[in-house]
C-alpha cells in the first residue's frame, strides 16, 4: 500500500528538520510518497529530488505560496495558503514570483525582529538573513535567541501513521 504526506515543512521555511532528516524520518515509517512544501520557496527541490532517489521516496515538487483576496463588502484583504505540486522551479516567470515573495517575506520578518527589539531583545537580523537558506520567517528569529515558536495549524514534519 503507498502512503503519502504531501504538506511537509523543512528548514527552508518554517519546519524543524533538514530536507534529508525529513526524507529519512519518512523512510522508517512507510511512507511511499512525500512533498516538502516549503513556504514561499522552490530552493528545497533540487535537494529533495536528490535525496528522494537516495532513500527510495518519490518526492512531488512542491511549494506553499502565500496569496491574497479582497474582501469587497470588508474593503480588506485576506490571506491564505495555497499548495502546489508538480511545480517547475525552473520555470522563468515562477522564479520571479519566487523572488517577488522573497523579498515580502524578508520584509515581514524584519517587522517581527524589529518587535522582538522594541521589548528589549538584540537581534543581529543581518546574521540571520545570511546563514539562512529559502525563506526567512518567524522561526529563524526565535531560533536566533533560543525562544519557543510554535507552530500554526499544519505540521512541519513527516506524520507518524496511524496506528503504529
Amino acid at each position: 500500500m503507498k502512503t503519502l504526506d504531501l504538506h511537509i515543512h523543512s528548514t527552508y521555511s518554517d519546519g524543524t528538520f533538514s530536507v534529508e532528516e525529513i526524507i529519512k524520518s519518512a523512510k522508517s515509517i512507510g511512507l511511499t510518497t512525500i512533498s516538502i512544501t516549503d513556504h514561499d520557496t522552490v530552493e528545497q527541490i533540487p535537494d529533495c529530488i536528490s535525496l528522494g532517489k537516495k532513500y527510495g521516496i518519490t518526492v512531488i515538487p512542491g511549494v506553499e505560496l502565500s496569496c491574497s483576496y479582497k474582501i469587497k463588502s470588508l474593503n480588506k484583504n485576506k490571506g491564505l495558503h495555497l499548495l502546489g505540486y508538480g511545480i517547475n522551479p525552473d520555470n522563468e516567470a515562477f522564479k520571479k514570483e519566487m523572488d517577488d515573495q522573497k523579498a515580502k517575506r524578508l520584509i515581514r520578518a524584519k517587522k517581527i525582529a524589529d518587535k522582538f527589539m522594541a521589548f528589549g531583545f538584540k537581534i543581529d537580523f543581518e546574521n540571520i538573513i545570511a546563514n539562512k537558506k529559502g525563506s526567512v520567517g518567524k522561526p529563524q528569529i526565535a531560533k536566533a535567541k533560543n525562544l519557543i515558536i510554535t507552530a500554526g495549524s499544519d505540521f512541519h514534519s513527516p506524520r507518524q501513521r496511524r496506528g503504529s
